[in-house]
């Protein structure tokens, strides 16, 4: 499970960088509606004049011509994602995961009670992300820059009257990668271990039904005697979904939630933060979600054994 989060950790920095190579020093803000355009986007990182803003304006008209910026801060996937399904989708696939489990069988108390240790730890990490991480950090980054002005060119464009700040942490980067990426990477991997306990358990019990000894010919008297003694023929165990299938749903899931993160991520450090906001979310992310939940991947609370302190 480490080396598994490790790689989709990879993945993570790979879309990222990514992100950042594409972004040449622009930084694009929402501003106030123009006439004939449906959203407006002002590149606050540039130092033009009040003559000739429309160089770094961006008229959003929902037609196929465009530009990236309207198409990254306008898609679906980010209002889904930004929405307040936030404290919903990152759940989804534990949810999809123990009800697939319950279809298939393989719904043990040792499993529910992992899930049930699965779910508070994600809440745990949707609650600090918001409210450590976002209202939290946002507090501290008034505190210790000046108060917004409003001696810049696009001032006069923006609702608030006033300039950007001159650092604002890319705060959906966070969203994306503590409340999306991390727990969908963490819970796949827990689907993985599941599959593989699952499918050693069927294995080993084909093994034995496969090895079962054949009963030797004997005389009557003998015959009649050990049947006597010999227990009840037992039922045939019950049908089953394949494990394989009892998982799928489940991953499909992760692996969707995860792949819309790393959109979010990309759009993101590519268009609507600078570098130095991009990388600084980054790191935070890591540090306060992400190295907690790998020593989790490598430590006790995965062994096997379904102690009450499991959480795969």
């Amino acid at each position: 499970m480490r080396r598994m989060f490790l790689t989709f950790t990879a993945v993570l920095v790979a879309v990222a960088c990514a992100g950042l190579s594409r972004n040449a020093g622009s930084k694009f803000v929402r501003t106030r509606v123009q006439q004939g355009c449906r959203r407006n986007y002002a590149n606050v990182a540039t130092a033009r004049s009040r003559e000739k803003p429309s160089l770094d304006l961006i008229c959003c008209t929902g037609s196929v011509e465009d530009d990236g910026v309207c198409i990254g801060g306008g898609s679906r996937t980010t209002k889904t994602l930004t929405s307040k399904l936030a404290f919903v989708i990152p759940l989804a696939a534990l949810a999809v995961n123990a009800f697939c489990d319950w279809l298939a069988g393989g719904a043990t108390p040792s499993r529910t009670r992992a899930r049930w240790n699965r779910f508070l730890l994600y809440v745990a990490v949707i609650l600090g992300r918001t409210l450590g991480l976002y209202l939290g950090l946002n507090y501290i980054q008034g505190l210790v820059q000046s108060e917004e002005s409003s001696n810049c060119w696009y001032a006069h464009l923006r609702r608030s009257g006033k300039c950007s700040e001159h650092f604002d942490f890319a705060d959906h980067v966070v969203l994306a990668v503590c409340q999306y990426y991390a727990i969908q990477v963490f819970e796949l991997c827990c689907i993985l271990r599941e599959y593989g306990d699952f499918s050693r358990q069927a294995a080993a019990i084909a093994s034995g039904l496969q090895r079962k000894p054949s009963p030797t010919p004997s005389s009557p008297s003998s015959s009649s005697t050990s049947s006597s003694r010999s227990p009840p023929p037992q039922p045939p165990p019950p049908l089953r979904p394949s494990p394989f299938l009892s998982v799928l749903p489940a991953a499909a899931v992760c692996a969707a939630v995860a792949g819309a993160a790393l959109l979010l991520v990309y759009d993101t450090a590519a268009l609507f933060h600078s570098r130095a906001e991009t990388v600084a979310a980054l790191v935070i992310s890591w540090f306060v979600v992400g190295e907690p939940l790998l020593s989790l991947t490598g430590g006790a609370a995965v062994a096997a054994g379904g102690g009450g302190g499991t959480v795969c």
